[in-house]
């Protein structure tokens, strides 16, 4: 199942209220493979509204309660936006319940959000074979570039522990494969939010 921005399957809630129909998502949503949200209406923006900026980092906006999102009329949105970051991790977390790791008993859920704001969930699944386990971050973007995504915004990651869930070695490569170095990683651990950039995560990843 996948969960796509609504404005992209013909639905008016951009920002302008109108939308960004695109015919493979509204496929994928007829064949009732989809589900849709709004991110910015998640976080409680109404439609039409105000475009809007981030003034700061967004990492020491969620981490350190530094910078602001404000709009073309000078609002304040920070809290909205704070908000619809973190329904993203619900979605996440929700993703983990499809978790199948029965040697590990550790449940990982991941929820990626693409360039054209379609968003794909993963769950990691393993295998007797340890090594042909596969983590919920590689799940999520497979999912993607076999949709024909291959240009991704962030990355939002829920583990079953009380500490940040950080994605494996392999998984970075991965990721470093598809995305840039300002690339998110939004991670919780129950109680607290933590975003990182990819380039963090992995300062020097193997190319060729």
């Amino acid at each position: 199942m996948y969960l796509i921005s609504a404005c992209l399957c013909g639905v008016n809630c951009k920002y302008n209220g109108l939308n960004n129909l695109n015919y493979k998502c509204l496929e994928l949503l007829r064949k009732g493979e989809a589900l849709l949200v709004c991110p910015e209406q998640l976080g409680g923006l109404n439609t039409p509204r105000i475009p809007s900026e981030t003034l700061g980092n967004a990492k020491d906006i969620i981490e350190l309660n530094k910078g602001k999102v404000i709009n073309k009329e000078g609002k304040d949105v920070t809290k909205e936006f704070l908000k619809g970051a973190k329904e993203a991790l619900k979605i996440a977390k929700e993703a983990k319940s499809k978790s199948y790791c029965p040697y590990s008993k550790f449940k990982v859920g991941a929820c990626l959000l693409t360039k054209s704001g379609k968003i794909y969930t993963g769950a990691n699944i393993e295998n007797s074979s340890y090594p042909a386990t596969v983590c919920a971050e590689r799940v999520a973007i497979f999912k993607a570039i076999s949709d024909g995504e291959y240009e991704f915004e962030k990355i939002a990651i829920s583990g079953s522990g009380n500490d940040f869930c950080y994605p494996c070695g392999i998984c970075r490569q991965v990721m470093s494969e598809f995305c840039k170095e300002n690339f998110l990683i939004i991670l919780e651990n129950g109680e607290k939010i933590k975003e990182l950039k990819l380039g963090e995560l992995l300062p020097h990843s193997f190319k060729l």
